[in-house]
């Protein structure tokens, strides 16, 4: 049971830095989880967000983008060092 407070200190700090990595740059955290095929994911969407400020709608999805790929790089960090 020792190691499972051990586990318990580590998801407290990893998630955190998956979130303020993604906020940094959308994919950072996905990579940081070795999740890099999400991180693809997110790097692309990034793009299209930045190119669709050119039409005014990017002001919405570029907020969302970075909010997306932070809330789903703490999401599966707990996913992967807490439970796994």
């Amino acid at each position: 049971m020792s190691t499972s407070g051990g586990s318990g200190d580590e998801c407290r700090i990893r998630p955190r830095v998956a979130a303020v990595l993604s906020l940094i740059f959308p994919g950072m955290g996905q990579v940081y989880n070795g999740d890099y095929g999400r991180a693809f994911i997110m790097f692309f969407s990034w793009i299209l967000a930045f190119a669709a400020l050119t039409l005014k709608v990017g002001y919405i999805l570029l907020p969302a983008v970075y909010l997306w790929s932070s809330f789903n790089a703490y999401r599966v960090s707990r996913l992967i060092h807490c439970e796994g």
